[in-house]
């Protein structure tokens, strides 16, 4: 892991673990694209094309005009130099998607970018370079910023605007980065969609001479689309083989990633926040800055490059206790009962629940207010006298007792209109004045846009932690921003909401994790509708999806984990049955059934469920991930996990078809130690090498079966 500059020749060189990055300053001032793939460490071998006699006249080396120098030459260098600009503003001869778009003070719109400067900071976990652009004419600065770290294949980049001209100028558009792929035009573009309770789907199309847009422009990253994407050559990279880019957006509100090819063969993939209905007005001495886009070259398919991200999540994204404390056995009462809960209730339901090997109570909407339906009381964070007489500490005190651990469920954004909250701040509410207020789940979005509203969930968050035991905290979001307005705001500011409403919820994030560091966070949005690395870093799990059904899960998770660690994603399940099955989501945290109903047979089989998820648990925790078989290709999905140090492995596989006496492939396993003997449930023990090479015999009996195998390394 090493960042270098030659100054002779220009040319800046990131070396990762196992890839390179260059780019090289032309004698025009551009920032010249040279390369992103396969390692090559030699900066010599990195060359800019030589000025040719048209562009030495352009900069003035050669001051003597020479009669008949043709202005199509001209137009035609500078058009293929600009379309290999490694950052280009919106300007001159270009014609591509741009990474800046503004207006300056006097109205000017060309954006023209060359370099002037830059830094490298080296230290042993990470080297990070900043590239200095500067406008031709105006003092508009355009930092470009690349980060890698050892280890690991992954480059951070992002971008920040500083305005020096000593005027307004207004930013239409501002991408945290442009990615360049060598030339060609045979390549394949990956990227995920979905809807609620279908999330991360895979879609895959060749690139011809034109753009793919995914993106969302709901106010959220999901459910319709995730800030991800791969890139491949000729859609050859395979799960486990093939070179293969990829990348994710480090962003919880709009966004976009487009995917071009030029009529020169040339790729691009540029993303960041969405500028659809965004703008913002860069004051005099003003700095903004985009989120991290991150990015990953392997020679290992999508494999490689979901456990470079996974890597890169435990190493420098996930909080610390995300990584120490594994996602626990959960009943939540909103699975069964929605607001119509009570004391009472919970308190029995806590007693049978410890019997059954659940390890954490959560209470979910109506808990609070007059909250027994979604018309009424989100906003008024008080505990329900009504439904918990004494208040939520008796019941948290009983479930402590049980050697259990006590959740809770909040909807800090949103706010009903009955509620005290919303007659005090009508204000507060997103909104067009004058305009009827639409609706969501019968309910508003406070506009976190705002410090005072981020101060109240602050205060009422922290009071509630701090007056109350509590070891689980979910945050739910059920709706999308509509009418984004700002009530007394410009126009202008108005336009700022779709990212200063992002950055609000970070800021609370961020102030609980500070002030609870032992207080486990869940992030959820109707399921899995903002997940995304930027709110990961204050959070230790996700909901994964609202959708219950197993088979529909293990297809859901095949998604997900191209880009997020499995263990991150929490909820609950539907099971048709008791036993291994139970096991399917892999990050299970929930098993929707009502403990008081089961009789003795079914709580005993539950705890010994609940207790063989415990004793494999780590090794999802900790693994690597391979997956062995694709629910898209398969009648079957198999993932497999394995420790670092090879010593434990867990293979699960589960049928999604009719599967009656269904004898599969052999599946062969993956990333086992090669000398080592492995012992296994239900099969014979085996050396690594011999289940890497030959693999295991696995029939299905029924549509039903699915398997977990446990693998331990002998002594």
């Amino acid at each position: 892991m090493n960042i270098t500059y030659d100054a002779g020749k220009k040319v800046f060189l990131l070396n990762a673990e196992h890839s390179s990055y260059a780019m090289g300053i032309t004698a025009l001032g551009f920032l010249k694209h040279l390369h992103w793939g396969a390692q090559a460490r030699r900066i010599e071998d990195f060359f800019l094309k030589p000025l040719s006699e048209v562009e030495k006249t352009i900069v003035g080396i050669d001051n003597a005009h020479e009669p008949g120098l043709e202005i199509k030459k001209i137009e035609k260098e500078t058009l293929f130099q600009r379309m290999d600009e490694e950052f280009v503003g919106w300007g001159g001869y270009f014609y591509g998607d741009p990474g800046l778009k503004a207006t300056f003070g006097d109205g000017n719109r060309d954006v023209f970018l060359l370099y002037h400067s830059h830094e490298i900071k080296e230290n042993e976990h990470s080297c990070e370079l900043r590239i200095r652009m500067k406008d031709n004419v105006y003092d508009l600065y355009v930092d470009l910023f690349y980060k890698i770290y050892a280890g690991l294949d992954i480059i951070d980049r992002w971008v920040a605007v500083t305005n020096s001209t000593g005027q307004t100028v207004t930013l239409e558009s501002a991408m945290s980065a442009m990615w360049h792929f060598p030339r060609g035009d045979a390549y394949r573009f990956s990227s995920m969609f979905g809807k609620w309770s279908g999330e991360y789907r895979i879609a895959q199309s060749m690139l011809n001479q034109s753009s793919i847009t995914v993106e969302t422009k709901t106010g959220i990253s999901g459910h319709h689309s995730c800030p991800w994407f791969a890139v491949d050559w000729r859609g050859e990279a395979t799960e486990e083989e093939g070179a293969l880019y990829a990348g994710t957006l480090h962003w919880s509100g709009n966004w976009r990633i487009t995917a071009q090819l030029d009529n020169l063969e040339r790729v691009r993939v540029t993303g960041g926040i969405h500028d659809f209905d965004f703008a913002w007005p860069l004051a005099p001495g003003e700095e903004f800055a985009t989120p991290v886009f991150t990015g990953v070259y392997t020679k290992q398919g999508f494999g490689g490059a979901s456990r470079q991200f996974h890597n890169y999540m435990r190493a420098h994204v996930l909080p610390p206790l995300c990584l120490e404390k594994p996602p626990r056995i959960m009943y939540s009462s909103w699975n069964l009962y929605n607001f119509h809960i009570d004391h009472t209730q919970e308190m029995e339901i806590a007693g049978h629940a410890a019997e059954m090997g659940y390890e954490l109570i959560h209470i979910d909407d109506g808990w609070f207010s007059t909250r027994d339906n979604d018309y009424q009381g989100l906003g008024d964070w008080e505990v329900s006298d009504k439904k918990f007489p004494g208040g939520l500490k008796p019941l948290i005190e009983y479930v402590k007792s049980k050697g259990m651990e006590f959740g809770l469920w909040v909807e800090p954004e949103m706010v009903n209109a009955d509620t005290k909250l919303f007659k005090e701040h009508p204000d507060w509410v997103i909104h067009f004045p004058g305009k009827q207020k639409t609706t969501g789940r019968n309910q508003y979005v406070l506009n976190f846009a705002m410090k005072e509203v981020q101060d109240w969930a602050i205060g009422w968050i922290t009071e509630l932690l701090e007056n109350h035991d509590i070891d689980f905290f979910k945050w739910d979001m059920n709706r999308y921003i509509s009418e984004p307005g700002w009530a007394g705001e410009a126009v202008e500011k108005q336009k700022t909401i779709w990212v200063r409403f992002v950055y609000g919820v970070y800021r609370v994030f961020a102030a609980i994790k500070e002030r609870f560091p032992g207080v486990y966070v869940q992030n959820c949005a109707s399921g899995g509708g903002r997940v995304d690395m930027g709110l990961m870093r204050y959070c230790d799990t996700v909901t994964l999806t609202d959708c219950g059904n197993r088979w529909d899960r293990v297809k859901i998770l095949w998604g997900y984990t191209q880009a997020f660690m499995p263990f991150t994603a929490g909820s609950s399940w539907r099971g048709r049955m008791w036993g291994e099955p139970a096991l399917a989501s892999l990050a299970m945290a929930g098993m929707r059934v009502d403990p008081r109903e089961c009789d003795a047979e079914t709580k005993a089989t539950i705890r010994k469920v609940s207790e063989n998820y415990i004793k494999i648990r780590h090794i999802i925790h900790k693994g690597d991930l391979y997956r062995l078989a694709s629910p898209y290709k398969d009648e079957y999905v198999a993932y497999e996990f394995v420790l670092p140090d090879k010593s434990e492995a867990l293979v699960h596989v589960t049928g999604l078809k009719s599967t009656y006496q269904r004898y599969l492939p052999m599946l062969k396993l993956r990333g086992l130690e090669p000398c080592a003997v492995y012992e296994m449930n239900g099969h014979p023990p085996m050396s690594g090498e011999g289940l890497m090479a030959i693999g295991l015999d696995v029939t299905f009996e029924s549509e039903l079966d699915s398997y977990l195998i446990h693998l331990r390394k002998q002594p």
